[in-house]
């Protein structure tokens, strides 16, 4: 099905041009004329050139209009599939030596998901920042000369470029979590990370010529922008979880439930005002003013040293080329009710292009906890024995979710011991 879907997308980038709809358009509309006169006796040739001539100057502006309405449409509906494989199975398999996220059923089996643990962090631990912010991801040559062809394949995306934090690497020990930090812009992601199995040439994609298999590289080699971001989940006063359907027009995950916050590492809110270096301090202010530009939840009333404790885990997405995370549990003293209102009041006033921007989601859902702890990946369907991460079952309804719902899950079900 996925393959189907990006021969699709591949016809219809070359075929289905503005342009060819509309002269197709034309062509219906000037058939219609000459068959309906045929039919009624009253073909003229020289009517038949007063008509086009008027219809052309009417019809040009409203079937060119027409044309890219359908054009964006259909590219936007199948351009993820393009950028990043759903095809978990084959991605499990490929990184066969690289240690998986375990989702476990409610049968006591495992389901393994598309994301590596590099380290779990208990309350012992502290977090420790190595930051050069003069040094700048570099884009591979191969990758940088087709970056035009590449960079079209987001054409049914929002896209805005930002300097962001790139993790070089991580390393944990004697209870300490180093981070080894760097800078990279958010196009170079969209180059590297976020169209990984874009075909190159020759049918080779970017996760092919860069990450093969059977592992992933270490953080400190890998050629991807890897720009460092965070999912979160977030428990509310009344112990209700939020999570969010995403717009159709965000960079991946169009249109599907995801965690309570996922976002990118922006230096504009990560780094020393003066010095533009990276703290822990500047790590938890990029936290609070992810989840005040996502939610508009305002948690500014949390310490700093609260919001680094509620960091669990540091993994790497695999979808997304290796791409380093990191997941954060946060309870604050708000009833589900009230951040409701306080999400959706926002949207009303902020409608605008620039609100699209900085805002993912579109839809609060809320789940009790205990039934997301419940939760359970359901089959494919009754004849095969494969699993379907891009759904879940809970309160025995079906849901159309990202993986990294299964995976905040199973992050919850370690840390609440279930």
């Amino acid at each position: 099905m996925n393959k189907r879907r990006i021969k699709i997308y591949y016809f219809i980038n070359k075929y289905f041009t503005s342009e060819n709809i509309r002269t197709f358009i034309f062509f219906l509309i000037v058939l219609n004329i000459v068959y309906n006169q045929i039919v009624n006796n009253t073909f003229n040739i020289i009517n038949l050139i007063d008509v086009k001539i008027l219809l052309s100057l009417i019809l040009l502006f409203v079937s060119d209009s027409i044309a890219k309405v359908i054009n964006c449409f259909i590219q936007n509906y199948l351009e993820d599939y393009v950028k990043q494989t759903n095809d978990y199975e084959y991605i499990i398999k490929k990184y066969s030596l690289t240690d998986k996220v375990k989702f476990k059923q409610l049968d006591g089996k495992y389901v393994e998901l598309p994301y590596s643990v590099l380290c779990k962090k208990n309350q012992e631990m502290s977090i420790e920042i190595f930051d050069n912010n003069e040094k700048y991801y570099q884009l591979p040559s191969q990758i940088s000369k087709n970056s035009s062809s590449i960079m079209k394949v987001h054409k049914g995306s929002i896209i805005y470029n930002n300097i962001n934090i790139r993790l070089d690497d991580i390393h944990c020990d004697n209870n300490v979590i180093k981070l080894y930090t760097s800078r990279t812009y958010y196009y170079d992601s969209l180059l590297t990370n976020r169209a990984i199995d874009v075909v190159l040439h020759d049918n080779m994609t970017i996760r092919e010529i860069y990450e093969p298999g059977p592992y992933f590289n270490k953080l400190s080699l890998s050629k991807m922008s890897n720009h460092l971001g965070f999912n979160g989940i977030i428990i509310t006063s009344d112990n209700m979880i939020l999570l969010v359907k995403r717009s159709r027009k965000v960079s991946i995950a169009k249109s599907m439930i995801g965690s309570s916050i996922s976002a990118s590492l922006k230096a504009k809110y990560a780094v020393n005002s003066l010095t533009y270096n990276f703290t822990c301090k500047g790590l938890a202010n990029a936290i609070k003013k992810e989840v005040l530009d996502e939610l508009n939840i305002n948690i500014d009333n949390i310490s700093d040293t609260e919001i680094l404790e509620s960091i669990k885990y540091f993994y790497i997405d695999m979808l997304d080329g290796g791409k380093p995370q990191f997941f954060v549990l946060l309870n604050i003293d708000i009833n589900s009710q009230d951040i409701l209102k306080m999400f959706y009041d926002d949207r009303k006033r902020n409608s605008n292009y620039e609100s699209q921007v900085r805002k993912d989601g579109k839809e609060i859902k809320l789940f009790k906890l205990e039934d997301l702890l419940d939760a359970s990946i359901p089959y494919i369907n009754n004849y095969d024995s494969k699993y379907d991460l891009n759904k879940l079952i809970i309160s025995n309804t079906k849901y159309n979710m990202h993986p990294n719902v299964a995976m905040s899950i199973t992050f919850l079900k370690e840390i609440y011991k279930r």
